[in-house]
């Protein structure tokens, strides 16, 4: 991770990225994110948007968030790249 020392900019990137994934889990129950989340590809077009929503955004920040899913199928790991 490269990042310019500015710990405003990191949590503000990471402040959207949370907000973002609140509106994907928004009025889901367990039982409902376990079904969505446990597709790859439902997860790769759901970080990848949050990726390219990030663009142009960071603020001089450049780096990676990192979320780890757990599920009834195991874990999950994304990293979003944000320059």
């Amino acid at each position: 991770m490269v990042d310019d020392g500015s710990t405003d900019d990191t949590a503000e990137i990471v402040t959207e990225a949370a907000r973002q994934m609140k509106e994907v889990v928004r009025g889901r129950n367990d039982v409902q994110l376990d079904r969505l989340m446990s597709y790859p590809a439902m997860q790769w077009v759901i970080f990848k948007g949050m990726e390219r929503a990030l663009r142009g955004r960071a603020n001089g920040f450049r780096g990676v968030v990192e979320y780890r899913l757990g599920g009834s199928k195991g874990e999950a790991r994304w990293h979003l790249q944000v320059d």
